[in-house]
């Protein structure tokens, strides 16, 4: 199984449009890295893709993986899926507008993988429902706590499998999922959205051979600190980095990275006081591109 990460900001991307903010100003003048969306590419033993989460992003994210260039070169005029399957893990909207981009080629039937909850907001939606009409993608509900193989495009088995589990965020129009995806050797979880953790989602973590949690905030009043919005992480639906430190330390999880990062958030800047404290508790920042590999 091999990971890579094709975005690891928050659903406003960074920069974000209208924020002229340290960490903005620094990524606008090239001293920090622009960084994509929120989402990872899970790729199997066999070759097959799949993607954690479909963001406004996805054209541009999906053509940062190798196996992408090999496989459009290969259909020379013809024209081919280079990704096979994607995991929804809500709604909201930096998770699941790049399935539009879906609607601008072939219709091959992407299996995408969601909750039944977001199932109904699909097949509810004009924009969305064409997707299924036209046969752009064929939609595979979940349930909590419920395991399921992976299949591709053409309904062969991609040898990965996951188990969808439900997290609380912001319960407005969605429900929310973490994921857990793994083969017969190793296995990731992903939780880029929570409000608080659980002993039963911990139990979900432990073990793992990599996480990708929740990093939107590092402080309960960080947009008030930052951009004068009085409104706190927890009430849009997102443990603080500052809470959820102490917890995720003592996890027996060979490599933690905090993803979903908002613009505000101090541990973009790699000199801050706050990555070092998180990078003391042996905690890492995920970035665009990063790879790993598991044998």
């Amino acid at each position: 199984m091999k990971v890579t990460v094709l975005g690891s900001a928050q659903d406003g991307g960074f920069p974000e449009w209208d924020c002229n903010c340290l960490n903005c100003r620094l990524s606008r003048q090239n001293a920090l890295k622009f960084r994509f969306r929120s989402s990872l590419a899970v790729e199997s033993e066999n070759g097959c893709i799949v993607v954690l989460d479909a963001s406004p992003d996805l054209k541009s994210q999906i053509s940062m993986l190798r196996p992408y260039s090999r496989r459009i070169s290969e259909a020379y005029a013809g024209r081919v899926a280079p990704i096979d399957a994607i995991l929804i893990t809500h709604a909201h909207w930096g998770h699941i507008m790049g399935l539009l981009e879906l609607s601008a080629g072939y219709p091959f039937k992407i299996p995408v993988y969601c909750s039944h909850y977001v199932a109904s907001i699909i097949r509810s939606s004009r924009i969305f429902k064409s997707l299924v009409d036209g046969n752009f993608i064929d939609i595979i509900e979940f349930g909590d706590g419920d395991v399921l193989d992976v299949v591709d495009w053409r309904g062969r088995r991609t040898g990965l499998k996951f188990e969808a589990f439900k997290v609380p965020h912001r319960e407005d129009f969605t429900d929310t999922y973490g994921f857990k995806v793994f083969d017969k050797k190793s296995s990731i979880v992903y939780i880029p959205d929570i409000k608080t953790l659980s002993n039963n989602i911990l139990s979900r973590i432990e073990g793992s051979n990599a996480l990708f949690f929740e990093g939107t905030f590092y402080w309960e009043d960080e947009l008030w600190r930052i951009s004068g919005i009085r409104r706190t992480s927890t009430e849009l639906g997102h443990i603080p980095m500052v809470e959820s430190l102490s917890i995720l330390k003592e996890l027996q999880v060979n490599l933690k990275y905090y993803i979903h990062l908002n613009h505000t958030n101090p541990t973009l800047r790699s000199n801050s006081d706050e990555r070092r404290t998180i990078e003391k508790a042996g905690l890492k920042i995920a970035f665009d591109g990063l790879a790993i590999e598991f044998r």
